[in-house]
């Protein structure tokens, strides 16, 4: 027998994000606007921090890297870890848009106040560098995507553009299917796919 049969939920799937760092920064308020997407705030890692889909670490320290998909902004980083250093040019300078993540996002006009030189750890993908640094970078774990994001959206003009959106749906669509997402009909083998 060579058929597989799936039960689909009848509820929509929901996503929850976690931000942690000062409330009612652009970077959460850009979740929140994404129809089933649920946003938490708080300044420090809860103890259910593993269970959200993703975390973003909005320019403070954290005791421990949550083991989820994590955003890192900014000054975000492991408690420890020493302050990076302040870029001094910011200017976009290349980028990789057949990512998922940095695809229809048009960097060549970003202004940003403040970048910092992150390091890039392991086996990762740059998809936004100012000269030779990193600005944006993405790379997979056993846990999850750890996306580093080497400025705070908010030091920028980027949060009242509307590719700040689309890198958001991107970075949506990066972890599965938009909740409530209608999925194309499927092949069948041995017939034409629709």
């Amino acid at each position: 027998d060579d058929r597989v049969d799936f039960v689909v939920g009848t509820e929509p799937a929901t996503r929850r994000v976690l931000h942690i760092g000062v409330p009612e920064q652009p970077i959460a308020r850009l979740f929140e606007a994404i129809d089933g997407v649920t946003v938490s705030e708080a300044e420090t890692l809860p103890a259910d921090v593993d269970d959200y889909d993703l975390v973003i670490v909005d320019g403070v320290e954290v005791d421990r890297a949550p083991r989820t998909n994590t955003l890192w902004v900014g000054l975000g980083r492991l408690k420890g870890e020493p302050l990076p250093a302040v870029l001094a040019d910011t200017r976009p300078t290349g980028w990789d848009l057949e990512h998922v993540l940095a695809k229809s996002v048009g960097w060549t006009n970003l202004h940003v106040n403040a970048a910092y030189e992150l390091a890039v750890p392991g086996s990762r993908d740059v998809l936004v560098q100012a000269g030779d640094t990193s600005l944006l970078s993405v790379g997979r774990g056993e846990d999850g995507y750890d996306i580093r994001l080497a400025f705070d959206p908010a030091e920028s003009d980027w949060s009242e553009q509307p590719r700040f959106a689309v890198f958001g749906v991107n970075l949506m669509r990066m972890l599965g299917a938009l909740p409530g997402q209608v999925v194309a009909k499927p092949c069948i083998v041995g017939s034409v796919c629709p």
